[in-house]
C-alpha cells in the first residue's frame, strides 16, 4: 500500500492525502514489504503464497482451496500480468525465491466491478491453479463468513514479503509478520472519505509504525484463524492515522464463493 513517488513528500510530513485524490495515486505498488513486523515461519502461516511474475515475486496471496488462490485484484490486472503464462505461485516456504512447491497459474477471474483506473473498490481476484498444492507446509485458511463485522481494537495478522522500510528498494526473502488492530469504519473514512466502502476492512495503529505494503500485496489479514481480508491500499505505509486498508473478505463472500466454489 503505497503511494506513487510524487506523494512521497506529503507522507513524511504527515500530510492528509488531498481532495478530489485519484484512486490510481492510492494504488500499491507491485513489490512490497511488511513494516514493523517479524520474520516468521511458514509452518505458523501456510496458507500464504507468493505470487511469482516470470518467477519474480510481485504479490502475496491465501490458499482457499488446493487449486484455488485469493489475491488483490491489482496484481494481477492485464498491465501486471498480460498473459497467464507469466504468473505461478510458490507455497508451503518460508522463501519467495525456492523451496515448497511452485505450481502455474491456469486462469485469472477479476471481480467484473474492479477499476483500477478510477476505484479502489471490489480489489478482489481469484487464481485457478493447473494442479493441486500437495507439498508440507501448505493449508488452506477458512473465511469468515459473509458479512461478518469485527470489533474495533481486534487484532490479525498480516503477511508477507518485502522490505522493512518504507522508501526501500530492497527486499528480504524471508516471510514476515506483524499483528495490527481493527479500525472501525468510521474511523476510516476520516482518513480516507468517500473511499472507504463496504467491501474494505481497516487495520493500523493511529501512530503508525506497523503495516502491510507493496510487494505484501494480495495477501492475507487473518484473524483468529480465518480470513478476514486482502491487503490492498492505502496512504504510504505504516503511516500515522493512516490505516492500511484491506478488501473484506467478509464483503465480497458471495462473489468469492460464486468463483471458487468455498
Amino acid at each position: 500500500m503505497k503511494v506513487l513517488i510524487a506523494f512521497l513528500g506529503l507522507v513524511s510530513l504527515g500530510l492528509a492525502a488531498p481532495e478530489g485524490h485519484n484512486p490510481k495515486l492510492l494504488h500499491p505498488q507491485i513489490g512490497g514489504r511488511i513494516v514493523g513486523g517479524d520474520e516468521a515461519n511458514i509452518r505458523d502461516l501456510p496458507y500464504q503464497v507468493a505470487l511469482l511474475r516470470n518467477n519474480a515475486q510481485i504479490c502475496g496471496g491465501s490458499i482457499i482451496a488446493p487449486t484455488v488462490i485469493l489475491t488483490a485484484a491489482h496484481c494481477v490486472e492485464f498491465w501486471v500480468i498480460p498473459d497467464v503464462s507469466m504468473l505461478s505461485i510458490r507455497a508451503g516456504s518460508s522463501q519467495w525465491r525456492s523451496g515448497g512447491q511452485q505450481v502455474a497459474v491456469r486462469e485469472i477471474v477479476i471481480h467484473e466491478l474492479y477499476d483500477g483506473d478510477n476505484s479502489l473498490d471490489y480489489d478482489i481476484a481469484i487464481l485457478h491453479l493447473a494442479e493441486r498444492i500437495n507439498t508440507i507446509n501448505a493449508s488452506e485458511v477458512p473465511l469468515v463468513n459473509n458479512g461478518e463485522i469485527f470489533d474495533a481494537g481486534t487484532y490479525g495478522t498480516v503477511s508477507g514479503w518485502g522490505t522493512t522500510f518504507s522508501g526501500s528498494s530492497v527486499s528480504p526473502e524471508t516471510l514476515r509478520r506483524v499483528d495490527v488492530p481493527i479500525v472501525t469504519q468510521t474511523r476510516c473514512r476520516i482518513s480516507y472519505g468517500s473511499d472507504i466502502t463496504s467491501r474494505m476492512l481497516c487495520a493500523g495503529y493511529n501512530e503508525g509504525g506497523k503495516d502491510a505494503c507493496q510487494g505484501d500485496s494480495g495477501g492475507p489479514y487473518v484473524i483468529n484463524g480465518r480470513l478476514a481480508g486482502v491487503v490492498s491500499w492505502g496512504f504510504g505505509c505504516a503511516t500515522p492515522l493512516f490505516p492500511g486498508v484491506y478488501a473484506s473478505v467478509a464483503g465480497l463472500r458471495t462473489w468469492i464463493t460464486q468463483h471458487s466454489g468455498v
